[in-house]
């Protein structure tokens, strides 16, 4: 048998025995004040009927919280189960995931926005288990997505972004939000972006068309210590102006990811932020295919960066990276650059360019070129050590 939700709540009642803002320590207890202003105790009954009530409440919350079935547990105040519409309204649900969840997003799904998804996943949390639940976001055939995905403070990381389509077009005349200019200035529109946050894991190829403008219009943006999580054979294509950005103490995982035709650069590590990019495609960059700039970290080992416009693989003022087994052919100006306090790992890379050099160091900088394949030609003599650095084979 259900238990009856009781109808009042156990509170002093003015109307009974004292009034609702007593102005004596004595009322405040639960005293009532007669003619003469004398405290007078409640009636007997009157302490049967509240233990009565408060018994009830207890009772009733009780089963209610015993009831509760299947992945979420219903939080309320109190006042708000009086009157069961405003419980509904009022009423604040936390999601415990314990089943794994996909989320349907374009035509004939349950969302028509990625946005739209990612608030409804968001409203759940995982439990834990061994081995984890899957909550997945899967892109239908035929969508294109033509908004930005803006994540500030937040923990997505538990969700999956997937796709039906080999790649799913970004509509880049619509990202038009600019993203955390406050941290230099600049006004950014990535397709995807995370600021202080973890953005979802991207498990779908994206394509960027050419529509509108292409300035800072960047695949993936992460700032303010956000990570980024990036699957095998996934990425974005022909980002206006960088394939993906890692900025002020950030990390991207993108192991094997796709991140070519971005016009500016492929893969971009700023500001004491990592990013692991072994073998991922960064070819056909519009200026550098891998760039590490002031104090940041790469690991771009086996990489694609051929064809870009000036500088294959780039390491800048006190940065670092690992290119060995690069391909860095056809590269317009360098090859490889290293450059105030760098530097470049390039065992066994396959480097040439249409400039005078594969391999240019400066400002005390070094790369080692053991075992290198391609072409060799240094700004430096090989194995001497100057002002600009050294380039050991």
């Amino acid at each position: 048998m259900a238990v009856q939700k009781p109808t009042k709540l156990p509170v002093w009642d003015a109307n009974e025995t004292n009034i609702a803002e007593p102005p004596s320590t004595n009322q405040s207890d639960g005293w009532q004040v007669d003619a003469n202003g004398v405290p007078q105790k409640p009636p007997f009954q009157y302490h049967n009927y509240m233990w009565n009530l408060q018994y009830k409440w207890i009772e009733y919350l009780d089963a209610e919280k015993a009831n509760i079935n299947g992945d979420s547990f219903q939080t309320f105040k109190v006042a708000d189960a009086i009157n069961d519409d405003e419980a509904v309204s009022k009423k604040q649900t936390i999601l415990n995931i314990t089943v794994d969840k996909v989320l349907t997003v374009g035509s004939g799904g349950d969302y028509f926005t990625i946005n739209e998804a990612l608030e409804e996943a968001s409203k759940a949390y995982p439990l834990y288990k061994q081995g984890g639940y899957s909550v997945e976001i899967r892109l239908l055939a035929g969508f294109i997505m033509q908004e930005q995905v803006i994540v500030k403070g937040v923990d997505l990381g538990y969700i999956t972004i997937t796709g039906e389509d080999d790649e799913t077009v970004i509509q880049r005349d619509t990202l038009t939000v600019s993203t955390a200019n406050e941290y230099d200035g600049t006004n950014r529109y990535g397709a995807f972006n995370a600021i202080n946050a973890t953005l979802p894991v991207i498990g779908q190829l994206f394509n960027m068309d050419s529509s509108g403008g292409s300035g800072e219009r960047s695949g993936v943006y992460a700032v303010a210590g956000s990570k980024v999580n990036v699957l095998s054979g996934c990425g974005v294509k022909n980002a206006g102006q960088h394939g993906i950005l890692a900025f002020k103490r950030s990390e991207a995982h993108i192991e094997g990811s796709i991140f070519s035709g971005a016009g500016h650069n492929g893969v971009y590590a700023h500001s004491n932020s990592i990013i692991n990019a072994k073998s991922v495609d960064a070819s056909n960059a519009g200026t550098y295919g891998i760039y590490a700039y002031d104090g940041s970290t790469i690991n771009a080992k086996s990489v694609d960066a051929s064809n870009a416009g000036t500088y294959g693989i780039y390491a800048y003022n006190q940065s670092s990276i690992n290119a060995d087994q690069a391909t860095v052919t056809d590269a317009g100006s360098v090859s490889i650059v290293a450059d105030s306090n760098s530097g470049v790992s390039a065992l066994t890379s396959n480097c040439t360019s249409n400039g005078d050099f594969e391999y240019y160091v400066n400002k005390g900088s070094t790369i080692n070129i053991d075992s290198y394949k391609g072409d060799a030609r240094t700004n430096i003599t090989v194995n001497e050590w100057g002002a600009k650095g050294s380039i050991t084979s």
